[in-house]
């Protein structure tokens, strides 16, 4: 454990009792296919996919992967999975409406150089004032969002896969950062739902501010000091959203 601190099994089970926690996890992956799990090698393949109908399944769910005593340190955590890619009538229907863009920075056990190399990805959409989300894995790298939602209109169209793909390779390749997972061009791979609990860590996969990247320490994302930032969720304007077909444009510009 990165904080010297483990969070037993009740200090889990009353974390995902939380109205807000419950709320926001459910928000997010209502939409999407969803896989809770203690072990994350389980996420490949179709199977083990679950619908949330409401919050209050969040603790429940959890539940269920947890040893009866409160007072023992887990193994393993509950922790909640959802894919990149969202559904227009729930994952049932199979109905793709969009795909958010997802770079997540795979440096294992040192989160220094992994968001070292996520500084790039960010100062690259800077230069462009394309619009992103960031927050912390849980693990050690941060995960770098694009949601669809904060695509233009300009590029919504029947081949969002293939805009999909170019917006992925256009930010892996031209802002130069190392250990990104490339196997998130899939609209089936599964990304850590923000406020969910690391499987190994114990720690949150913590929403961050633009000002909170670069002083970021996993302490700031031990469960005691979970609180929610409904600023994170909020939507951009879609004069905004245009900045992302400046990026594609091939601007000749170059990135200093």
């Amino acid at each position: 454990m990165p904080l010297g601190y483990a969070p037993k099994t009740g200090d889990v089970l009353d974390y995902y009792q939380r109205d807000d926690i419950a709320m926001v996890i459910y928000r997010y992956g209502k939409d999407r296919k969803i896989k809770v799990t203690n072990e994350p090698n389980s996420l490949g393949g179709g199977g083990g996919q679950i619908a949330i109908q409401s919050p209050d399944d969040i603790a429940n769910l959890a539940k269920k992967l947890l040893d009866g005593n409160e007072n023992v340190v887990p193994r393993k955590y509950p922790s909640f999975h959802a894919t990149i890619g969202v559904f227009s009538k729930g994952f049932l229907k199979q109905n793709h409406r969009g795909a958010d863009v997802v770079i997540d920075i795979d440096v294992k056990d040192n989160f220094r150089e992994a968001f070292k190399q996520g500084r790039k990805v960010l100062d690259f959409l800077d230069y462009y004032n394309v619009s992103y989300r960031v927050k912390f894995s849980g693990g050690s790298g941060p995960h770098i969002i694009i949601p669809y939602e904060w695509l233009p209109k300009s590029l919504q169209s029947n081949n969002f896969g293939q805009i999909h793909r170019t917006i992925f390779q256009t930010i892996t390749s031209r802002s130069k950062a190392s250990h990104i997972d490339g196997s998130f061009t899939a609209f089936d791979h599964y990304h850590r739902i923000p406020y969910s609990i690391n499987e190994n860590t114990g720690l949150i996969s913590l929403p961050l501010h633009k000002d909170q990247y670069n002083e970021f320490t996993p302490s700031m994302a031990g469960i005691r000091n979970a609180q929610i930032d409904d600023a994170w969720f909020l939507d951009i304007d879609e004069y905004a959203k245009e900045a992302i077909t400046e990026m594609l444009s091939g601007s000749h510009r170059k990135i200093k």
